[in-house]
């Protein structure tokens, strides 16, 4: 069973579009359809033949192993365990049902894993773990002998790796917001270059007027509709439906944000809003799918403009590398076991399942890189400070839609491409004026404060 480097390759290939149409071997055909018997069929054949099936046998051994150590080699911080969150969730689909069951979030969620050629397996790229003060980074970017923004560091950030950067601020410290739109509290970040761009993940506690707050509740309670054509999808091992919170005392619903950068072209060419609904997210995104009623795209995009703040303070954690390398000299390391490091440690169970792990995986610590300020910023002095993050157009002048990968799509010059489409403009925004590009985002008071203001009104 041999295979071609230069395969291996193309799947982690800078370039987004090679990955995903490189990956097509892992779509399956359409159950109940012929060409599916005939998949049965080769695989059967395969799985008859003593050596081949021995093979893939450790290979299957090696894949659950290595995602298990995945699942539990992690800081234990917000990134990293909602980066697992997606992985679990993504490698169940991909082994039940293949690649062409992926969410739309994957779309952006992609560039945080590699591929195997045979494993089949969505593996995390390498982590590095940052421990901050996000009252002490809105302070460095927005005090008024704060340096212009300098992407140049996040044009220049190692390729390929992850790094995860969370809060170590009480949650209900400081809320981010413009001058319309929910208001937002930063736990983590997640953020990763992939040749020219960067995916980014953020997790946030978003502050709900009541009215908001109620409707989140309702939605949640209604009964779950899956896509045409995922109609066998396992829910059986969901959580409850219901909304999520951070924690009792904040009250801060949890909401993921995703979002694609192109740092060449200064455009934000993706984004994904996910609340947490316990065994479901509610889910907004500019991501199309192949089959979405233009009018209902049009509806998600204008929902998406409605809390302009995310995207806002997602351009502004772009200037991390910079804070990172300003503070350089306040940082320490700390040492922090994973859950894989006491499972190994107190389990010899654990330790002969670990034995079939990819060894990069067998992570029994980590170094958290934490920036340790003496004298942590005011918070008084921080309230009521604006700033306008760096300027990123959310492209709006036609749009690639991705297929289903394999599918045979054209470029904006009718040229033949694979795993995706070009769609004219007026297809996504209609008529629709596009946003103005940049937005100033406030520092607001705290949750509680926010609290009491709207209980005087």
């Amino acid at each position: 069973m041999k295979h071609d480097p230069t395969h291996l390759e193309a799947l982690n290939s800078d370039d987004r579009a090679t990955r995903l149409s490189r990956s097509s071997y892992l779509v399956r055909a359409p159950k109940g359809s012929v060409e599916a018997s005939l998949e049965r069929d080769v695989a059967q054949q395969l799985w008859d033949d003593p050596k081949i099936r021995e093979k893939l046998k450790s290979m299957q051994r090696q894949t659950r192993a290595t995602f298990d150590a995945q699942q539990a080699n992690g800081a234990g911080y917000p990134a990293d365990e909602a980066l697992r969150e997606f992985q679990c969730e993504y490698m169940s689909r991909l082994v039940k049902h293949g690649m062409g069951y992926m969410p739309q979030s994957f779309d952006i969620m992609e560039a945080f894993f590699s591929r195997g050629v045979v494993s089949a397996g969505l593996f995390l790229l390498n982590e590095t773990d940052y421990l901050i003060s996000v009252t002490d980074f809105l302070d460095y970017v927005t005090q008024p002998d704060a340096p212009p923004p300098d992407l140049s560091l996040a044009s220049s950030i190692p390729a390929n790796a992850i790094v995860n950067v969370n809060s170590g601020d009480a949650l209900d410290s400081l809320l981010l917001g413009t001058d319309h739109g929910h208001d937002f509290a930063v736990q983590a970040a997640s953020y990763v270059r992939r040749g020219d761009e960067i995916a980014m993940l953020l997790v946030l506690g978003e502050h709900l007027p009541p009215e908001d707050a109620r409707l989140l509740e309702k939605a949640t309670t209604q009964p779950l509709v899956l896509r045409p054509g995922r109609a066998d999808l396992d829910l059986s091992d969901r959580p409850s439906a219901g909304v999520v919170y951070l924690d009792e005392k904040s009250h801060l619903s949890r909401t993921l944000a995703l979002c694609r950068f192109n740092l060449k072209e200064r455009r934000l060419e993706a984004r994904c809003l996910l609340r947490d609904a316990g065994d479901r997210y509610i889910v907004l995104t500019d991501i199309p799918r192949a089959s979405q009623d233009d009018a209902v795209a049009a509806e998600e995009v204008s929902r998406l403009d409605e809390v302009p703040s995310v995207w806002e303070t997602a351009k502004l954690m772009l200037l991390l590398p910079a804070y990172l390398a300003a503070r350089i000299e306040l940082v320490e390391k700390e040492r922090r076991s994973t859950r894989l490091g006491l499972e190994l440690r107190n389990s010899l169970k654990a330790r002969k399942e670990a034995e079939h792990a990819l060894a990069a995986s067998r992570i029994m610590f980590k170094y958290i890189t934490a920036v340790r300020v003496p004298r942590a910023p005011q918070l008084d002095a921080l309230v009521g400070r604006a700033f306008v993050p760096p300027a990123f157009q959310v492209e709006v002048h036609g749009y690639w839609r991705t297929l289903e990968p394999g599918q045979k799509g054209h470029d904006a010059k009718g040229n033949d491409t694979e795993g995706r489409t070009w769609v004219k403009p007026h297809v996504r925004y209609k008529d629709k004026e596009a946003p103005p590009e940049r937005k100033i985002v406030f520092i607001k008071s705290s949750l509680a404060e926010a609290r009491r203001r709207q209980e005087e009104r």
